[in-house]
């Protein structure tokens, strides 16, 4: 067979400047690890092909079976400038891991073509890590072409973990992964997406348009620390309707820059799946944040441990909390508040009724709830956990 065809072929012949774009041509068919480091440190590598002449373009015959074939292909190639739109113009079906991280840490990239992985149109659940890293710390990319996944329509587990992550130059997402639409399993799929891409400041509202079922971990981290980003769009997440554990955990955590939550961002969610840790630092270290929306939780009717923790923690910038925040919620959970508002110092004032609705506590369900709120002046509202009282449940006394 032709497993591990090309494994490493030219690894780290750092004066390889050009690859010839017919040196494949003969390559109709793939196979599990073919391409695996075949370039691998080839740090003067600046150019695998030409638009009408990928270098791979002839492959039309692959399958899920072809794992990993082109793991780690021109990893670390940090002079490679460009890769053209027919590299993978005929793969008309994935494969778990197929481009994990294809062209990790190639820093000199500044683009790619239009269309680079469209004619991918076959894909099921089990083609977990498919896009893994591929263009990890690509941090010369400066855009990401809209057509690039659009013929994904199935997704996986962990299928867009990392894809651009630390790619520093990207400034604009536009709607990447627009006709998804199937996400059975797929926990973890958009799992540290834009990681760290420092200089995003716009994101596309489409973006997420067709996924209703969001599964485990589904938007860990995706945006985490884009600190240039300012605003959200309405409706990003509007599509939604079913939940889990993890699905916001971390997910704009160190947006630095973001100002505000547009209304209704979590507007179409009906159902929970055992939602535990369900915004788990969702919102963190955004210290630009004023102001919360009345109605951002509005959906929540169901209680889980470690729902709210940390959900706002080190929002430096925000001055009140809407008394209706957590209204539809009656039933406490385990660490369900713990650090929910934890550093926010530039808090002046906790809403009278704020968790008045629960009538149930839980195992540190308060504890440490507003730490570190060093601008809190006067007194604690006497109506704050008015349930729990009525009730003749005692409150943490790590409350404060």
């Amino acid at each position: 067979t032709a497993q591990y065809m090309f494994f490493e072929t030219f690894r780290e012949c750092v004066g390889i400047k050009r690859v010839y774009k017919r040196l494949f041509a003969g390559i109709t068919s793939g196979a599990t690890h073919m391409f695996d480091g075949t370039f691998y440190g080839c740090t003067r590598l600046k150019e695998i092909g030409s638009d009408g002449d990928g270098l791979f373009r002839n492959i039309s015959n692959t399958d899920s079976t072809h794992t990993h074939m082109f793991y780690r292909t021109f990893y670390g190639c940090s002079n490679l400038l460009y890769v053209p739109a027919d590299t993978f113009a005929r793969i008309p079906e994935g494969a778990s891991h197929m481009f994990d991280s294809t062209f990790y840490n190639c820093t000199g990239l500044e683009a790619i073509g239009d269309d680079l992985f469209k004619n991918i149109q076959t894909t099921t659940s089990s083609d977990t890590y498919m896009f893994y890293q591929t263009f990890y710390n690509c941090s010369s990319l400066s855009a990401i072409p809209d057509d690039t996944f659009a013929g994904i329509t199935v997704g996986a587990s962990y299928m867009f973990g990392d894809t651009f992550a630390d790619c520093s130059s990207i400034s604009s997402i536009g709607p990447l992964f627009v006709n998804i639409d199937t996400t059975t399993g797929a926990t973890y799929m958009f799992s540290g997406t834009f990681y760290n891409c420092v200089n995003v400041t716009y994101v596309d509202k489409f973006l997420f348009k067709g996924i209703r079922d969001a599964q485990v971990g589904m938007f860990s981290q995706t945006f985490y620390n884009n600190s240039s980003l300012r605003e959200i769009p309405a409706g990003l997440f509007r599509n939604i309707q079913s939940v889990a554990s993890n699905v916001f955990f971390g997910t704009f955590n160190g947006c630095s820059s973001l100002t505000a939550i547009p209304v209704g961002l979590f507007s179409g969610i009906t159902t929970l799946n055992t939602p535990n840790s369900l915004f788990f630092q969702t919102f963190a270290r955004c210290s630009s944040l004023t102001a919360i929306p009345d109605d951002l939780f509005d959906k929540i009717t169901t209680s889980a441990e470690s729902m709210f923790n940390e959900t706002f923690g080190g929002c430096t910038g925000l001055r009140s909390i809407p008394e209706p925040l957590f209204r539809r919620i009656s039933v406490g959970a385990k660490s369900m508040f713990q650090y929910t508002f934890n550093q926010c110092s530039g808090l002046r004032s906790i809403p009278n009724a704020l968790f008045a609705n629960i009538t149930t506590g839980a195992e540190s369900m308060f504890s440490n709830t507003f730490n570190g709120c060093t601008g809190l002046t006067g007194y604690v509202p006497k109506k704050l956990f008015q349930g729990l009282i009525e009730n003749h449940v005692s409150p943490s006394t790590n409350m404060f």
